[in-house]
């Protein structure tokens, strides 16, 4: 059965022209740009440029989470103005939610 999510990031790696290094940094350009992200599907934090590779998509780091770096990954600095006790440097491995 075909992963729904990973037509649309390679249809949208196609459309943006993206051939290689970090895909998120090539598609989105993001007014806040801190050295971390945050990931929406295990909510835990890692350096930019940091993933897992499957089948070219380019998945968040930890193993045990099935987030993508480009649908998924969110500048830490973003979540950090809606959470102001957030720390600037995020604890690796730690879940960050509400």
């Amino acid at each position: 059965m075909k992963d729904p999510q990973s037509d649309m990031y390679r249809k949208m790696m196609e459309i943006g022209g993206v051939k290689g290094g970090y895909h998120r940094d090539q598609i989105f350009a993001e007014e806040k740009r801190s050295d971390y992200l945050w990931c929406l599907h295990c909510q835990r934090t890692y350096r930019r440029g940091e993933y897992r590779d499957l089948d070219g998509i380019q998945m968040c780091p930890y193993s045990d989470c099935d987030g993508n770096t480009v649908m998924d990954g969110f500048d830490w600095e973003a979540i950090r103005d809606h959470h102001k006790k957030y720390p600037q440097v995020p604890e690796r491995g730690k879940v960050y939610r509400d």
